[in-house]
């Protein structure tokens, strides 16, 4: 008898990510955060995956609130929410570190 042994590797894929940036925060965080709003998975078929493009495009154009799209490659759902909420940290820390070393340099 031979032995099946399943595939349990998660292969990178493409995500588009919709999120609201518009100063969210949490309760017990002063931090700004990024609210992940959908997480699509894009289609392995090219023609399908540029229609699903333009039409979350076309949603978040039409949107009244500032949405973000992010186009982003992970291994899963929420493998791509968790890049996404870094990505929008990273940006939140960058930004801080401009302001402290213009502070600092306006200050001399």
């Amino acid at each position: 008898m031979s032995e099946y042994r399943p595939n349990l590797v998660k292969f990178p894929a493409t995500f588009y990510v919709i999120s609201d940036d518009e100063n969210y925060r949490r309760d017990d965080d002063p931090l700004p955060y990024r609210e992940v709003l959908e997480i699509v998975r894009a289609s392995d078929d090219d023609e399908e995956s540029d229609l699903q493009w333009e039409d979350l495009c076309e949603a978040v154009r039409d949107n009244q609130s500032p949405l973000s799209l992010l186009l982003l490659t992970a291994n899963s759902h929420g493998h791509a929410a968790g890049l996404a909420r870094r990505e929008f940290f990273d940006g939140q820390a960058v930004d801080a570190a401009r302001r402290a070393v213009r502070d600092a340099w306006n200050n001399l």
